[in-house]
C-alpha cells in the first residue's frame, strides 16, 4: 500500500495528526542536524581563536629569552642523540619520547615539562653543540608547563 493510498483512506482528522507529527519530526531533524551543530561551532571556533591567541602571548612573551643564542667562542661540540638525552637528564626534564628522523634529524619530546626549563633546555643546545633546530612545536598545557616537539639536526652543513 503507498503513502498516498494509506492518507486517502484516513479520516481528515486523522491526516491533520499524520501531518502534524511529520512536521515535528522534520522540525526535529532540522533542529538537531542542521541548526545546533551549527550554533555550537561558532562558539567552539572562538574558544579555539582565544586559546590559540593566549598561546601565541605565552610563546611569544618567552621568546626573548631565546634571542641570544650566540656561544661564548668557544668551538661548539658536536652533538648527537645522546648527548641530547643526557643533557635533558641534567636540566632534570623528562624526555617523553625520543626519534631519529630522517635527513640526519633527531626528534625530542617533552609532555608536562616548565616552559622556562624546556626554553633554557633549548638555549643550551643551541649555543654548546654543533646543531641547529629544525621544528618546533610547543603547545601550553596550563599552569606555566608545556607540551613540546623540537627537532635537531644531527649535523649543521
Amino acid at each position: 500500500m503507498s503513502a498516498l493510498k494509506f492518507m486517502e483512506n484516513r479520516e481528515p482528522r486523522e491526516r491533520l495528526l499524520v501531518y502534524g507529527a511529520a512536521g515535528l519530526i522534520g522540525l526535529f531533524i532540522l533542529l538537531q542536524f542542521i541548526l545546533m551543530p551549527y550554533l555550537s561551532y561558532r562558539g567552539e571556533a572562538a574558544l579555539a581563536l582565544q586559546k590559540t591567541k593566549q598561546d601565541y602571548a605565552f610563546v611569544a612573551g618567552n621568546a626573548p629569552s631565546l634571542n641570544n643564542t650566540e656561544s661564548t667562542g668557544a668551538p661548539r661540540q658536536a652533538f648527537s642523540r645522546a648527548i641530547l638525552i643526557s643533557k635533558a637528564r641534567e636540566m632534570n626534564l623528562n624526555i617523553s619520547r625520543v626519534q631519529p628522523g630522517s635527513n640526519d634529524t633527531v626528534t625530542v619530546w617533552f609532555e608536562d615539562q616548565s616552559a622556562a626549563d624546556v626554553f633554557a633546555f633549548m638555549r643550551s643546545i643551541e649555543r654548546g653543540y654543533d646543531t641547529d633546530i629544525d621544528q618546533v612545536i610547543i603547545g601550553r598545557a596550563g599552569n606555566g608547563v608545556v607540551n613540546a616537539q623540537i627537532t635537531y639536526e644531527l649535523s649543521v652543513n
